[in-house]
């Protein structure tokens, strides 16, 4: 079979149509192409009359036409579940995802270059991702979803800004499908035995579309990343955002530096400051009380600021305390400098023996 018009463009009504508006949709549309009203054009206006005729069957029924809406795109391409093996159980319903055929397009032979060309990179990718947005449009559950649909960005040409590029991947990259998945159902509940059967149907037909879901979500998904790895525009906003953190970083640390420089001079003068203070101070007790005080008081700080001074006369060294002096006499250079003079002093004192010695032999 081949493609069918929609039922609800049949009748000239939306898809969020009441029952009220259909019946008023019927009548418009069955007086305009009534056969008698149409004698000119009679087989057109039968066939017309006719297709009327059989979608307002459908759609005035609610079962029918909640069936009608779960397999709108299977009807739309003309095109039936297959491979049915048992009382109402169906094979895999017209999946318009599936024709696509995404996996030609996760190869960079799908495109060449990246112009305006017919097969350019941003020709290839804006028409694939218009087709799944239409796909989502014309499969939403109701009519909710397919106003949600509409937020879909298109994948637009080699002039979109990183900017738009960035929203356009982190929404599709994000996507979660309105489609109701109903191709995927094995069971018609209306062919169900009893309540019991029909309830098992419907469980199990919620576990396949949950399955088709998963699936359908994946595969956008790697599409996606797909496109974004090859996308120039993409990697254009990769380099700016790096650039802008550098450039963001080189600012925190020009600040980190104007402000530790801000701190030392802070520092500085407020020594100053207080270095003026004190000596405002000074003179104030000066005026006040005289230079005794004042000379007193230098005196005592000079007499605290005054340091202890040890020398060694071995070493020819001077040390400011008697730690310094300590560790100095504990030095191995300054030992072997003691024995040194103590052996000396004995070669001296045993010479001055032998001297003496010889004088008394001599007498």
């Amino acid at each position: 079979k081949g493609p069918r018009r929609c039922l609800y463009e049949v009748l000239g009504i939306e898809r969020s149509a009441s029952e009220t508006e259909i019946k008023k949709g019927y009548r418009k549309m069955a007086l305009r192409w009534h056969p008698d009203k149409n004698i000119d054009n009679a087989d057109e206006a039968e066939e017309k009359f006719k297709e009327i005729q059989a979608a307002y069957d459908i759609l005035s029924d609610p079962q029918e036409r909640s069936w009608y809406d779960s397999h709108r795109a299977s009807f739309l391409a003309g095109k039936d579940a297959q491979g049915a093996t048992e009382e109402g159980m169906m094979g895999k319903g017209y999946d318009a995802f599936e024709e696509l055929d995404v996996d030609e397009y996760l190869s960079s032979s799908c495109f060449k270059g990246f112009g305006k060309g017919k097969r350019s990179f941003f020709t290839v990718y804006a028409s694939l991702f218009d087709k799944i947005a239409e796909i989502e449009r014309d499969e939403a559950e109701n009519a909710d979803n397919e106003e949600r649909t509409r937020v879909l960005p298109s994948f637009g040409g080699p002039d979109m800004s990183p900017e738009d590029t960035k929203k356009f991947y982190d929404i599709w990259g994000n996507i979660v499908s309105q489609r109701s998945f109903s191709f995927c159902d094995k069971w018609r509940l209306s062919e169900a035995p009893s309540r019991k059967i029909r309830r098992l149907m419907d469980q199990d037909n919620r576990k396949q579309r949950a399955r088709g879901r998963k699936e359908y979500h994946s595969s956008v998904r790697e599409l996606v990343a797909f496109a974004k790895k090859k996308d120039p525009r993409y990697a254009q906003y990769l380099r700016e955002k790096r650039e802008a953190e550098q450039l963001r970083q080189e600012n925190r640390n020009m600040e980190k530096m104007l402000e530790a420089k801000r701190r030392k001079d802070a520092r500085k003068k407020n020594a100053v400051l207080e270095a003026q203070r004190l000596q405002d101070t000074l003179e104030e007790r000066r005026r006040r009380y005289g230079d005794v005080e004042v000379q007193e008081a230098e005196e005592g700080k000079n007499k605290e600021e005054e340091v202890q001074v040890l020398a060694c006369v071995i070493c020819n060294k001077t040390f400011k305390s008697m730690k310094q002096y300590t560790n100095h006499a504990r030095s191995k250079k300054h030992k072997a400098l003691v024995n040194k003079i103590k052996a000396q002093k004995r070669r001296e004192e045993q010479r001055r023996r032998e001297q003496e010695a010889l004088m008394l032999e001599e007498e």
